[in-house]
């Protein structure tokens, strides 16, 4: 009896230690763990350990003006619920309106707002006022592949994932019908400019949780698509 007391506590800490590894890793899935493998000299003692986790996403906010893009596929949209952390520090969250070329503008203050809930397929400019950092967890699901239809003139489409990727790798997906891409640089505030046709740009790669504006100059407009696989193994 000792001895297979023994056993029961290792196996018991290891499965601790399974549970906060996969947590860390953050994938959605079930994952059956048998407690012990038979042999003749152990008796038999099985079980399954059944995990439900979230994805891995979180975007950092800074003083002023964040342009934000949604790693996650959050469930809930509303944008009290996914900004919960920082509601009491959220001023205007602007969403880009493609028909008109101009923002439109959400207060928290506002008794009408015209929206109040995200559109996970855009990057939204977001006025946070507290004068420290903070982060914000997103608990959805992870995104697959994703293909988001553009027209003509500015855009800003979100950029869907936890992974840092490329740009001209997903942009060959739109090749030809593009011109600038913008990323916003907190410390001036201010975009900065990547161009299709520049031999040197001021970067080349979107991290996750950045938002981003693209120019598309093909009258029909474009389809970007993101291949998630293509993506993650660069």
């Amino acid at each position: 009896m000792p001895t297979s007391k023994v056993k029961i506590d290792i196996i018991g800490n290891i499965l601790i230690a399974l549970v906060i590894s996969f947590f860390l890793i953050a994938i959605i899935t079930k994952i059956s763990i048998p407690l012990e493998t038979p042999t003749a000299a152990t008796p038999v003692i099985t079980g399954t350990v059944s995990l439900n986790i979230v994805a891995a996403c979180a975007i950092d906010f800074k003083p002023g003006w964040n342009f934000i893009s949604f790693c996650a596929n959050e469930t809930n949209k509303n944008i009290t619920s996914v900004l919960s952390p920082i509601n009491e520090s959220i001023r205007f969250v602007l969403e880009w309106n493609t028909s008109t070329q101009e923002f439109i503008i959400y207060t928290p203050r506002a008794a009408n707002p015209p929206f109040d809930s995200f559109n996970l397929s855009k990057s939204y400019f977001i006025y946070y006022s507290d004068t420290k950092n903070e982060t914000v967890n997103l608990n959805g699901p992870s995104f697959g592949n994703v293909n988001i239809s553009l027209q003509q003139g500015w855009e800003t489409p979100n950029y869907p994932y936890s992974i840092t990727s490329n740009i001209s790798q997903y942009l060959d997906t739109i090749s030809g019908k593009y011109r600038f891409l913008q990323k916003w640089n907190y410390t001036p505030q201010e975009f900065m400019i990547y161009s299709a046709l520049a031999s040197d740009n001021p970067f080349y790669q979107i991290d996750a949780g950045e938002g981003q504006f693209i120019l598309i100059t093909d009258p029909t407009g474009a389809d970007l698509f993101y291949n998630k696989t293509r993506l993650e193994n660069g």
